[in-house]
C-alpha cells in the first residue's frame, strides 16, 4: 500500500482527501470536539474506492478500486467506535491469500462494492453501479458475503437505490457492461428484501446511468451522454467518455408499467450524477432538483472534476407536452445532494448539498481553502433566477434580458461572447467559447 500511495505523485485522485488509506482500524472512544446531540444514534457510514495494489498513476481513475467502507457508531452523545473494512471481493481475496467470498456472482466480476452503502431490510449493504453484485456486511462492517437479495436479483444493481418512505420499497434504474449494451433495468426490491419486479428498457450506445429519481408516479431513468468508449475499454481505462452526439433525454416509467409505456424527454446536453429530489405536480410536470454538469470524461479521464464542476438546478419536464425547463438554484460549486428521506417525492422535502472547497489539483473555490460547507436548497428559485428551456433547441443556454449570458464555472465570469449564432451549438462548443478556455484544458487540471 505504501507503494501505491507514493506512485500517486502525478494523479490527483490519488492524493490527499483523495488518497487510498493504507491500513485497516478499530477504535473506540473516540474524542468528541464540541457535544453530540445525544437525538442523533446510530451509524454514519462512508463506501470509496481504495486501491489495494499498485495502479498506474497515468491512466487510474478515480472510480476504480477496492472498495471500503468507513463508519462511526454514535449514541448517548458519545462517538462510541471508528472502523474502517475493506468489502470482500474476489481481488481482495486473492490479495490476502483467501478463498472467495460467499454468494453467486452471477457475471464473476473480480471486484467488489466501492461506491456507496446503505440499510435496507435489516441488512447492511455495499452498492456499486455497472454490474457488480450487492455485498452484505455486518452491523461493524466485516463482509459476510455477495447477496443478490437472496437470490432474486436476476443480475447488476446499482450505487443509488431509492427507497420508497410511503410503500418501504427500494427502487433502482441499473446498468451491466459488457453484459447489457442495449438496455437498462428497472428493479424494484420489497419491504423483505427480495426483487418484486424488473422492467428492461431499451437504450443505445451503453450510457453511464449512475443514478434515478422517483416520484408518486414514475421512475426517471437519465440517458445522458457518457457512454461506452470501446478504444478505453480494450486499453483497460475507465471505460466511459463524453459523448455529446448520444443526446440527452429522461425516460418517464410509470411505477408499474412496462417498457412501452415510457416517455422520454429530450433535455439540455449535460450530465447529472446525483439528483437530489423529485415530485409530481398537478398539472401532469415533474419538478426535479440536481447537479449538473455541462460536460464529463470529456478532457480529464481521470475523474469527474476536471472539465467543469456541478451547478445547482431546477427541471420542470412535462411528459406530456415533452418539454423542459431550467432554473439555476445556485451556480455554486456543489455535489452529494441528500433530502429528508421521509418525505420523499415531496415538494417540502428539506435537504443540504455539500460545496466542494478545494480540489485535488488546487483549484479552489475562493481565494483560499476553506473548510467544505453545507448548502440547504431552497423550494423556491433565488431572487432573479436565471432560465432557460429546452424542447426542440436542446443544449440552448440560459437567456437573460441583458442577452445571451452565462457564468463560466472556472472563472466565474460571465460569456458575454456568447451570440445568438452560437445558442444551439452544443455545450462543450459553447463552453470553448469562454475567455478563460482558448485552450482546451488537460487531465493534469484535474480537481475535485
Amino acid at each position: 500500500m505504501t507503494d501505491t500511495i507514493n506512485a500517486a505523485a502525478g494523479n490527483p485522485y490519488l492524493q490527499g482527501n483523495y488518497g487510498p488509506v493504507a491500513e485497516e482500524v478499530t477504535a473506540f472512544d473516540l474524542p468528541v470536539v464540541g457535544e453530540i446531540p445525544a437525538e442523533l444514534a446510530g451509524r454514519y457510514l462512508r463506501n470509496g474506492p481504495n486501491p489495494m495494489s499498485e495502479v498506474d498513476q497515468s491512466t487510474h481513475h478515480w472510480f476504480i478500486g477496492d472498495g471500503m467502507v468507513h463508519g462511526v457508531r454514535l449514541l448517548g452523545g458519545k462517538a462510541e467506535w471508528y472502523r474502517n473494512r475493506y468489502v470482500g471481493s474476489t481481488s481482495v481475496s486473492q490479495r490476502r491469500g483467501q478463498p472467495d467470498i460467499p454468494g453467486r456472482n452471477w457475471n464473476d466480476n473480480p471486484g467488489g462494492p466501492n461506491t456507496n452503502v446503505g440499510g435496507f431490510a435489516g441488512t447492511t449493504w455495499a452498492m456499486v453501479e455497472a454490474g457488480g453484485c450487492p455485498v452484505e456486511l455486518t452491523y461493524e462492517l466485516e463482509t459476510v458475503g455477495r447477496n443478490d437479495f437472496f437470490g432474486t436479483l436476476p443480475g447488476a444493481y446499482t450505487a443509488h437505490p431509492k427507497v420508497d418512505a410511503d410503500t418501504g420499497e427500494m427502487h433502482a434504474v441499473v446498468y451491466a457492461l459488457p453484459q447489457w449494451l442495449d438496455h437498462v433495468q428497472y428493479v424494484v426490491v420489497g419491504t423483505d428484501g427480495r426483487v418484486r419486479r424488473t422492467v428492461d428498457v431499451p437504450v443505445n450506445d451503453g450510457p453511464m446511468v449512475h443514478d434515478m429519481s422517483l416520484t408518486q408516479k414514475y421512475a426517471i431513468v437519465y440517458d445522458m451522454p457518457v457512454t461506452l468508449n470501446i478504444e478505453m475499454a480494450m486499453e483497460g481505462r475507465f471505460p466511459f467518455a463524453w459523448n455529446p452526439g448520444h443526446g440527452s433525454r429522461l425516460g418517464f416509467l410509470p411505477r408499474e408499467g412496462e417498457a412501452v409505456d415510457i416517455v422520454w424527454v429530450d433535455v439540455p446536453i449535460s450530465y447529472v450524477f446525483h439528483p437530489m429530489n423529485a415530485y409530481d405536480q398537478a398539472d401532469g410536470s415533474v419538478v426535479i432538483d440536481l447537479c449538473v454538469y455541462d460536460t464529463m470524461f470529456e478532457n480529464d479521464l481521470r475523474g469527474p472534476f476536471g472539465d467543469n464542476f456541478a451547478r445547482f438546478e431546477r427541471w420542470v419536464v412535462n411528459p406530456v407536452t415533452r418539454t423542459c425547463s431550467t432554473t439555476v438554484i445556485d451556480s455554486s460549486w456543489v455535489e452529494f445532494p441528500r433530502h429528508r428521506g421521509s418525505l420523499p417525492a415531496s415538494p417540502t422535502a428539506t435537504a443540504t448539498a455539500p460545496a466542494p472547497a478545494c480540489s485535488p489539483a488546487g483549484r479552489r473555490s475562493s481565494s483560499t481553502c476553506t473548510p467544505a460547507r453545507s448548502r440547504c436548497s431552497i423550494m423556491a428559485p433565488a431572487a432573479a433566477p436565471v432560465s432557460r428551456s429546452s424542447s426542440a433547441a436542446r443544449a440552448a443556454p440560459m437567456r437573460t434580458t441583458a442577452g445571451w449570458s452565462r457564468s463560466c464555472t472556472t472563472c466565474r465570469k460571465a460569456r458575454p461572447n456568447w451570440s445568438s449564432s452560437t445558442r444551439r451549438t452544443s455545450p462543450a462548443r459553447q463552453w470553448r467559447a469562454c475567455c478563460c478556455r482558448s485552450a482546451s484544458p488537460t487531465a493534469s487540471t484535474a480537481t475535485g
